[in-house]
């Protein structure tokens, strides 16, 4: 079947390998899902395509002369599935069989069992804890060498066919084993390979048992073509085959973009790319070259095309350096040739204008919102996201910068300005790319700055996210990474600190434990370098963390896209990009009654100990105010524990700060004081 499907496609078939998928024209059909898979144990393709030139595709199949094709039914089907010992939902398995009864626990992933939040965990986790013990039932695979074969809800039962042990629910006979093979469930103690057993295949009749032994699953072993078979044609082939491979994949996505309103999604592509731009040693320059004037086309060939090229900026600036570095003058010459096309395109408006940016510098002289009195500088009634917007922006002064020079070659002099200004124009579009691009982003700031260096992980952050890089060790390979013996590259502190910006993004997102490592590395290759502008910033970031760690937050509920709402207000609001995130809000001057130890020591009413995770959900409230400026829903965990809002601003803090296209203003505010001296919510608001 591969040898008729490659005759009429493009794409390189040995490329594929099982359960992936590539979107390209089969037999001048264009748009199909070509997907090599299918539930037989065999190797194959299921074609997704347009229904009515579904019956051209398959005359086109049928009439191909390098291989003979004829057309199967369902019965054919359903004996390679059996063969390969796969359960069909509703036969083999249904809602009350568990994958452990059915074998098939080793789709539990290690995440889900450590979490164990899926349905029926409560049961399966027991199951899979005691083994044996807990399990009445199992599945199992039996062969009959004579007789009728054996067919579903036949009873399966002991050798001496008195007791009744368990069901069949599949059964057929083998064409490729010329016996009868069958699957079932039977009690545990019957499932060792060799058991004898009974079958009663009389079904209403007399009865009529059928001698069967449990063997081994799969019946005939599994044909898929995976990834081991792949590297052993691409080390047979040599290089050819990967740049065939590569190249195909980007000549698909071509297609793919052009008829597309929105970015469609390139998972594979990606990986592979980053993959090649990132460990360029492995591979032939003139593959990362080619790449290279790849990427020049897709950027100047519109808005998704540019997009989808930004995406690899980070890759591209870790292999210009790290080629640089190393003596690879054909890669860096093409990455940094790339690099100041973009740069120098990106100078300019659309309308051919060149680019200024303006930023705010807020006086010294006047004292920060978040340390004035809050009941001195706006009242509730008039707390709109414009009035709170413009306490930040009192006597701001605006300074302009840029517009930027243009240049013709990458020399020692202008380097990290020309890298500086595209991470810049990068971070500003972050929102837009996706989470391999931003972790690879991560990775490039981890990576160059501990190349040619061995710097020791420090202990609080090894503690705050030790959790968090347990779970994703596998997945974050690359930042376990050592290269002692890898060029040390010359940094500038401008750079890493443009760099930080960016890392702030991702550590609120979704690409949190790899962007704290990123930062990690570079506060440690900043104070090799003696950098203080950089030491500035990192330090800010690490004693925040250390700030968090011991009011008793932890990683999973301090960074995420998590609204800051207390529960009863969180389940009416829908999660948006535009809404105010933890990182909106900065902790400022903790009081001493907030700080964990004096949490131990403090007593409830009743005189017992609260616990700092109780006292922290009694001493917050949330106000969510909408456009209208009125205030329909105030939450609060605890009436008792709020103080009033005249307090001094070390008894409270406000975060301001808010996204620009949000329609929701969040504010948080944490009191504390005597329970005495409490009043109700709605007193406070008045």
């Amino acid at each position: 079947m591969i040898k008729v499907v490659q005759a009429g496609v493009k794409y390189d078939m040995r490329c594929l390998i099982f359960m992936s998928s590539v979107v390209t024209s089969v037999f001048d059909i264009p748009n199909c899902r070509l997907s090599r898979c299918g539930y037989t144990g065999e190797d194959g393709v299921e074609i997704s395509i347009d229904s009515d030139r579904a019956v051209e595709l398959c005359e086109k199949i049928l009439n191909s002369t390098h291989a003979p094709v004829k057309l199967a039914g369902l019965g054919a089907r359903d004996s390679l599935r059996l063969e390969a010992a796969m359960c069909l939902y509703g036969t083999d398995m249904d809602e009350t069989t568990t994958p452990v009864e059915a074998g098939l626990s080793w789709l539990i992933a290690r995440r889900r069992r450590e979490m164990a939040d899926f349905p029926g965990a409560d049961i399966i986790m027991k199951q899979l804890k005691s083994k044996d013990k807990n399990i009445s039932k199992k599945r199992v695979g039996m062969i009959s060498t004579s007789g009728r074969p054996p067919r579903g809800n036949y009873d399966i039962l002991i050798p001496n066919g008195d007791v009744v042990i368990g069901k069949v629910t599949s059964g057929c006979p083998s064409p490729v084993l010329k016996e009868n093979v069958a699957m079932g469930y039977v009690k545990s103690e019957y499932t060792k390979v060799g058991t004898q057993l009974k079958v009663d295949c009389s079904g209403n009749r007399r009865k009529q048992f059928t001698d069967v032994s449990v063997a081994k699953m799969p019946f005939v072993p599994h044909r898929f073509y995976n990834a081991s078979e792949r590297d052993e044609l691409i080390h047979a082939d040599g290089i050819d085959m990967k740049n065939n491979e590569l190249f195909t994949l980007l000549e698909d996505y071509k297609e793919k973009l052009r008829d597309a309103e929105t970015k469609p999604s390139s998972v594979q592509l990606q990986e592979r790319i980053i993959n090649l731009l990132r460990n360029f040693q492995d591979h032939a320059n003139e593959e990362t070259i080619s790449i290279c004037s790849e990427l020049l086309d897709f950027y100047h060939k519109g808005q998704m095309w540019r997009d989808f090229c930004f995406e690899f900026l980070p890759s591209l600036i870790e292999c210009y350096l790290l080629s640089r570095c190393s003596g690879s003058n054909n890669v860096s010459l093409a990455v940094g040739t790339l690099l100041i096309t973009i740069y120098n395109c990106e100078l300019q408006n659309a309308d051919g204008s060149l680019k200024k940016e303006v930023i705010r510098l807020a006086p010294a002289t006047q004292s920060s919102v978040f340390n004035r009195d809050p009941s001195n500088v706006v009242t509730l009634e008039g707390m709109t996201e414009k009035n709170v917007f413009s306490l930040n922006t009192e006597g701001v002064h605006h300074c302009q910068i840029g517009p930027h020079l243009a240049y013709s070659s990458i020399n020692a002099s202008n380097r990290f300005l020309l890298l500086t200004n595209l991470l810049k124009t990068y971070n500003s579009l972050m929102d837009k790319f996706s989470l391999m691009s931003i972790e690879s982003y991560c990775a490039m700031c981890h990576s160059i700055c501990r190349s040619g260096f061995q710097f020791e992980t420090m202990d609080m952050l090894k503690s705050f996210v030790g959790p968090g890089l347990r779970r994703q060790e596998q997945h974050l390979h690359h930042f376990m990474e050592e290269r002692p013996n890898a060029p040390r590259i010359l940094l500038s502190s401008y750079f890493l600190v443009e760099a930080i910006n960016g890392l702030q993004h991702a550590m609120f997102g979704n690409a949190c434990v790899s962007a704290l490592l990123a930062i990690e590395s570079i506060h440690l290759r900043a104070k090799y370098e003696l950098y203080t502008d950089v030491l500035l910033v990192t330090n800010a970031i690490l004693n925040s963390l250390e700030t968090y760690k011991n009011a008793g937050m932890t990683l999973d509920n301090l960074i995420g896209i998590y609204t800051a709402c207390s529960p009863a207000v969180q389940v009416h609001i829908q999660r948006s990009p535009g809404l105010i995130t933890k990182a909106s809000f900065k902790l400022r001057k903790f009081s001493s009654k907030l700080m964990p130890h004096a949490l131990s020591n403090s007593s409830s009413p009743s005189g017992s100990p609260r616990s700092p995770r109780k006292h922290e959900h009694e001493t917050t409230a949330c106000l969510v105010e909408e456009d209208d400026g009125q205030l329909p829903t105030t939450s609060v965990s605890s009436l008792k524990n709020i103080d009033s809002l005249a307090e001094s601003p070390n008894k409270s803090f406000i975060g301001d700060e808010a996204d620009e296209d949000s329609n929701t203003l969040t504010i948080l505010l944490t009191a504390n004081g005597d329970d005495k001296r409490h009043q109700s919510v709605e007193e406070e608001l008045r």
